[in-house]
């Protein structure tokens, strides 16, 4: 056999790459179990040795999440993204975060972008699941989206073990009666005739069928 032609810096940072892969999986395994300090002291021994690893930033945050650290979770999971802005459950997990902090339109931004960047594993994924995330934006709800099973069941236990909460709820969706879209049936029957006129109009011009946007209806 040959002598090897890679260099000792190459072998030297191979082995580094090596160790830092054999102390993630350890790390991962105490996550999974649920050792979160164990899993902690892991991530960060990582980031050490190499601050961009990308991965162990982004599980700190969801470390962080887990102990209802929220505004760390958000700069742990934020400064993951700086490095690597193109993973879907990051953005998911940054929403997350966002949202129990009270900060819904920028969680919805990060969910948008989480669906936009893995489409087949948005929570909107159904029909049923589409409507009722679209009709809590209209009655001005939106923190009462939820994007995974684990987090509806959450937040459906929180609503019902904490009378203050639910009380708080009920009496923003009373507020927003007389305000919000979902209740002005005059301004929604005028929007979708102009809908259907437009189709018609479409139809009549021998158009092919698209999206169109109708105009906002005023009082």
């Amino acid at each position: 056999m040959g002598a090897s032609n890679a260099s000792p810096e190459s072998l030297s940072l191979e082995a580094a790459a090596a160790e830092i892969d054999s102390i993630f999986s350890q790390a991962i395994a105490f996550h999974r179990a649920g050792l979160l300090p164990e899993a902690e002291r892991l991530y960060q021994r990582i980031l050490r040795a190499y601050p961009p690893h990308f991965d162990s930033l982004h599980l700190l945050g969801v470390i962080s999440y887990q102990r209802g650290e929220y505004a760390e979770a958000v700069r742990q999971i934020g400064h993951a993204l700086e490095i690597n802005p193109t993973v879907a459950d990051a953005h998911n997990n940054l929403g997350n975060a966002l949202k129990r902090l009270g900060q819904f339109r920028e969680a919805l931004a990060s969910y948008d972008k989480a669906i936009a960047l893995n489409p087949d594993d948005a929570a909107g994924d159904t029909f049923a699941s589409r409507v009722a995330g679209s009709l809590l934006n209209a009655v001005g709800l939106p923190e009462l989206i939820t994007c995974s099973l684990a987090d509806y069941e959450a937040l459906a236990l929180e609503l019902a073990r904490d009378p203050a909460i639910l009380a708080s709820v009920r009496q923003k969706l009373a507020r927003h009666r007389d305000t919000f879209p979902l209740f002005d049936t005059e301004r929604f029957t005028r929007h979708i005739e102009a809908a259907y006129t437009t189709m018609w109009e479409r139809y009549q011009r021998g158009e092919p069928a698209e999206g169109f946007a109708v105009a906002r209806a005023t009082k």
